[in-house]
């Protein structure tokens, strides 16, 4: 396919900064990689000298793939990574400048929870009071920030933020004496080596002289500060994105960055791709009378060449349960009209719309995934395995030791590891060193010297190993010799799904080693500390996808269907309360936007929780909507008022004790985690308000909630 005139425009763009606001399927991958081929071709620029930044493993591969197919082998040598894999790079090349040992390693989600709750415990303070979860993402928004303990000066002198200000602080020294780091430190702490070494700073500013960012809404404050840095000396700025595509101000990203990129940079241009090559005449036709009643724009409307299309369809319903039942017929109809299931991604703004639908799709035997559930790389069995391989490359990480020590079993109880970490650190030493230490071992129980040197030998004879076997053979050797072979060949259904696991976990290091000119164990365990969900989506099986609409950004399906597009729920009940409700928009506008053919927009009144009803109305961007290109043969809009809650009384009242006081944790099946801000007592007896962490407030009947007191791990 040809360039149109504006993506030709923006190829010819040699020199300064441009910024390329594409729409949504506007062809803005065909615009990066053509103009790094002109570079190349025409320019006789090296490709050595072209970085290339993304924010996902499959966007940055796709890039290669497609780069080298357009030029051949000159794309082996351009850089192209997303931000984590470049700015780990430059950790790795420079890793004594950045404060780092050795072989560092990188902490998950999981691993950074568990040491902020050590952090806790070190000050003797209380991990139900100070949620680690609710910390750790303190610390993420700090770490963004570029601000490290050393330099945050919290903005009240209350004893929470002081206290939160110490286990920052204790989280940092922990983690820093395993010779680790998190994925924030990724990049803040890149950021802040080149702006403290000159020499370094210069030695990449030159080596990357044509930088290109995807995505550039999605940049958060240290990640435009990084580009910003490296893009000094030359200037030559190529950034693609689209601020009605951003979505993420929870996770640190700021439109600003877009917003203002004229602004910032000398001699910048701006160019507009307009022009859409997925979607139909009627789904673009809603999109654009969906965004242009936000403010924070830069402008532009999407137009296509493809047919009008099906009208975009709006259904509305008294209960999710009648929605889920209709969805699935509409499932049906889609597949005796040609279309296969993965044609079909239904898209909710949270998780929690999930569970009828699942239960529906389950009954009626459609097959389905739900994208964004437990990674793969998180699972136990494959953290347990890394975490062998990690320790091998960094001794220093006690994580990985306490991981392993007593995995599979092997009779070393928790008060040999508690000798193991006073031992450590009366002598300063790590975990690993200590159980290697005569002076240490000569002291345990005989059963415990035992198993604390059945473990010494597997290490070392695995630190033998990897002199001479490759990433998949010593894998293999751990997975045997340390004993999980044998503890996963029990005939239940959990074992053996957890040996499947393993077994595609060594069929992926194959593939690694065979598409990898790095076939490292270094490298192998840095592609695995950055793989998210993305990149493990499969397009190619045949069933249902289900996920958020956070989760959809970047792909695209035949038919979308949006399901409990209410007020309260999309928009969000918070930022209808704070009178902000442009990223709702925005994010409306990115669901709609995934759809190639079809588009079904589906609410209801009332959601049912125990006794309760959420009543709200339909989403107010469903009021943007023209009745030319709609059909609302199946949709009642309801009435405007504000989002009201209603109870209906299911039972006879009667006394009922109340269980847990204001302020207590407690635990739910469904919704997790919360804290008791409100004990009501109902004609239906005790209510309780609790905001829960992953969902926020619900307002539940106590004879229904079956809650449990919050038990820490």
């Amino acid at each position: 396919m040809d360039l149109n005139d504006k993506q030709n425009e923006a190829v010819d763009h040699l020199y300064n900064p441009l910024l390329v606001l594409a729409g949504a399927g506007s062809g803005k991958t065909r615009v990066i990689i053509n103009r790094i081929a002109r570079l190349i071709s025409k320019e006789k620029i090296s490709p050595s000298s072209i970085l290339a930044v993304t924010f996902t493993n499959k966007a940055a591969k796709e890039l290669k793939n497609r780069l080298y197919n357009l030029i051949g082998i000159d794309a082996k040598f351009v850089h192209c990574g997303t931000f984590h894999s470049i700015c780990l790079q430059i950790l790795r090349e420079f890793k004594e400048s950045a404060g780092f040992n050795g072989n560092f390693s990188i902490y998950d989600t999981d691993d950074k929870v568990k040491l902020i709750k050590v952090a806790i415990r070190d000050l003797g303070l209380d991990d139900k009071v100070y949620k680690p979860k609710i910390v750790g993402n303190i610390i993420s928004k700090l770490k963004n920030r570029l601000i490290y303990p050393e330099s945050y000066e919290p903005k009240s002198d209350n004893v929470r933020d002081y206290h939160i200000k110490e286990i920052y602080r204790r989280y940092q020294e922990l983690i820093e004496a395993n010779d680790g780091c998190d994925f924030d430190d990724i990049i803040s702490k890149t950021v802040l080596m080149l702006h403290n070494n000159e020499d370094i700073s210069f030695e990449i500013q030159n080596r990357y002289q044509f930088i290109h960012v995807d995505e550039y809404q999605d940049t958060n404050f240290s990640q435009e500060i990084f580009i910003e840095t490296i893009s000094k000396t030359f200037n030559n700025l190529f950034v693609v994105g689209d601020e009605d595509q951003s979505i993420y101000s929870w996770r640190g990203a700021e439109v600003s960055n877009i917003l203002n990129f004229c602004d910032k940079y000398r001699k910048s241009k701006l160019i507009r791709l307009e022009k859409n090559y997925r979607s139909t005449k009627n789904i673009l036709k809603g999109a654009n009378d969906i965004i242009k009643h936000n403010s924070k724009r830069l402008g532009k409307t999407l137009f296509t060449e493809n047919e009008e299309g099906s009208p975009i369809v709006l259904k509305s319903y008294d209960y999710d349960t009648e929605e889920a039942d209709d969805l699935i017929k509409t499932l049906n109809n889609l597949k005796e009209s040609g279309y296969s299931f993965r044609d079909t991604a239904v898209l909710y703004r949270v998780n929690s719309i999930s569970r009828t639908i699942e239960d529906r799709l389950r009954k009626n035997s459609i097959p389905y995934r739900i994208f964004g559930g437990v990674k793969f790389y998180e699972r136990k069995e494959i953290k347990d395995i890394t975490a062998y391989l990690n320790l091998l490359l960094n001794q220093n990480d006690n994580l990985s030791f306490e991981r392993v020590i007593n995995f599979p079993p092997r009779g070393i109880g928790k008060e040999s590891i508690k000798k193991i970490k006073q031992f450590s650190y009366k002598n300063s030493s790590t975990y690993l060193r200590s159980v290697q230490d005569n002076d240490f071992t000569e002291n345990l129980t005989p059963r415990a010297k035992k198993a604390v040197l059945s473990f010494s030998d597997l290490y070392n004879r695995c630190l033998e190993k990897m002199k001479s076997y490759n990433v998949y053979d010593l894998a293999n050797f751990i997975f045997k010799e340390s004993g999980m072979d044998t503890y996963y060949s029990k005939d239940d259904d959990e074992s053996i799904e957890r040996r499947q696991n393993i077994e595609e976990f060594l069929s992926g290091i194959k593939e690694y080693m065979e598409s990898n000119e790095d076939s490292s164990l270094l490298g192998f365990l840095q592609s695995v500390a950055l793989l998210t969900d993305l990149d493990k989506f499969n397009e190619s099986e045949d069933s249902i996808t289900l996920m958020t609409v956070h989760s959809s950004k970047g792909l695209e399906f035949k038919n979308i269907i949006i399901c409990g597009a209410n007020d309260g729920i999309f928009p969000s009940f918070r930022s209808i309360q704070e009178g902000d409700i442009e990223e709702e928009r925005r994010l409306f506008y990115v669901a709609m936007t995934r759809a190639e053919e079809n588009l079904f927009i589906y609410s209801y009144k009332f959601n049912r929780f125990g006794a309760t009803y959420d009543s709200s109305p339909p989403s107010r961007f469903i009021e943007n909507l023209n009745e030319d290109y709609i059909n609302a043969s199946e949709f009642n809009r309801g009435d405007r008022n504000p989002r009201v809650k209603r109870e209906r009384v299911i039972v006879k009242p009667k006394i009922e004790k109340v269980k847990f006081e204001k302020g207590s944790w407690v635990t739910h099946d469904q919704f997790g985690d919360g804290k008791i801000i409100v004990v009501e007592e109902h004609k239906s007896g005790v209510a309780y308000v609790i905001d829960f962490e992953d969902y926020g407030p619900k307002k539940l009947l106590a004879k229904y909630a079956k809650l449990r007191k919050f038990e820490a791990d």
